[in-house]
């Protein structure tokens, strides 16, 4: 970004700085009703008519296209999956004022002058689950800008177009910006205080790019809560729950579900559930313990080469051991029984570990999981591994 156009940026900006960080100050959220709109013109009454007042929380309830300036101030703006297009009328498509953006789609198209996409003006703030782009033929100077604090989490802005001098990110003074994951086309970075271009801003503590995810646009950045990315038309969205990546990815024509651990990714995601039972059978007269664990990996049968279960001898191991309870074949679902426990045994905890190997090399283990026999429970055991 040149030099001419920072100080245009500036100055569009530094006129409202002094009024919003008084107004920041004296100001905290209050449980504020929450407003549902459909139109630009109901979005355009939330909108605070003058100094900054804090407001509704907003849910969009339909796409929308708006020809002004989106002000977030202490609420939170929750898309809930609608597109949001927007013609700014103050260089910044969104300012954010201590407050939240999530859970859907932003387009800017800027009309004049100096572009930004997301800017937060002051407080603390949050852009989670969003997907950030330009309209056609539209140019930012900068996708998104802090002059406070701001959290980026699972955002995705790799469709966004910038002017010859502009950045993905920027910030003034001591302003930080936390980029915890998502996919981004670059991590160019500006200061506007100083007029400086830097090559690259860094991912925040504990977040890292993934290693081995092929056909994606841009950077993929993940946090140590990602759990799953979902792929589609070279974009990649990512997520901390696996059951909301699953789900978005199930409904997603050509999306492809990865798993995301340690970060790597893998083709064949496993989500483990697991259950124990537990009871006493009589043989010869004596009363024996029986406890089953039941595995489930969530894997399609013909995608594993190999799954079983290994019972253990404590709940903390990092590596199971071999045990004669060892159960082994192909199954998406199975369970395997500890049985001939003695009544000696009954305060007794007993643990189980399964696994399975997938076609794409992988093998994924379950969490330990602890059982105790219940010598209450009579049950006609036929025993059995399946």
């Amino acid at each position: 970004m040149s030099k001419k156009i920072l100080c245009l940026v500036i100055t569009v900006f530094a006129g409202l700085l002094f009024s919003i960080t008084a107004f920041a100050e004296a100001n905290s959220k209050t449980d504020n009703e929450v407003v549902h709109v459909s139109t630009a013109e109901e979005l355009k009454a939330q909108m605070p008519s003058s100094g900054y007042e804090p407001i509704n929380d907003i849910v969009l309830d339909n796409d929308i296209e708006v020809s002004f300036t989106v002000y977030v101030t202490l609420e939170t703006l929750n898309l809930n999956g609608h597109t949001l297009t927007i013609t700014p009328s103050q260089g910044a498509a969104v300012w954010i004022i201590g407050g939240a953006v999530e859970n859907g789609t932003i387009i800017v198209n800027p009309s004049a002058g100096p572009s930004i996409g997301i800017y937060n003006i002051d407080g603390s703030s949050m852009i989670e689950n969003v997907e950030l782009k330009t309209a056609e033929g539209a140019l930012l100077d900068a996708a998104v800008a802090v002059d406070k604090t701001l959290a980026i989490n699972n955002c995705t802005m790799v469709s966004v177009n910038l002017k010859e001098n502009g950045a993905m990110f920027g910030n003034a003074g001591a302003a930080t910006i936390a980029i915890n994951s998502g996919n981004y086309k670059d991590l160019s970075f500006t200061s506007f205080s100083t007029v400086t271009v830097a090559d690259t801003i860094s991912p925040a503590e504990g977040s890292k790019a993934v290693e081995n995810l092929d056909g994606v646009n841009g950077m993929v950045i993940a946090s140590p809560q990602t759990k799953a990315i979902v792929v589609k038309d070279g974009k990649a969205y990512t997520y901390d729950s696996f059951e909301e990546a699953k789900a978005d990815a199930a409904v997603a024509d050509g999306a492809e579900l990865l798993q995301h651990k340690g970060n790597f990714v893998f083709g064949i995601p496993v989500i483990w559930a697991s259950e124990t039972d537990a009871g006493y059978y009589i043989d010869a007269e004596t009363k024996y313990g029986v406890i089953r664990f039941l595995f489930d990996s969530g894997v399609e049968a013909d995608k594993i080469m190999g799954s079983g279960i290994k019972f253990v001898n404590s709940a903390d191991f990092i590596k199971p051991v071999e045990a004669s309870g060892d159960l082994s074949g192909n199954k998406s679902a199975f369970y395997g029984d500890i049985t001939e426990i003695p009544e000696a045994n009954a305060d007794t905890t007993y643990y189980a570990v399964a696994y399975v190997t997938t076609t794409d090399g992988s093998t994924s283990w379950s969490n330990v999981v602890e059982c105790t026999p219940d010598f209450n429970t009579l049950i006609n055991y036929e025993g059995g591994n399946e």
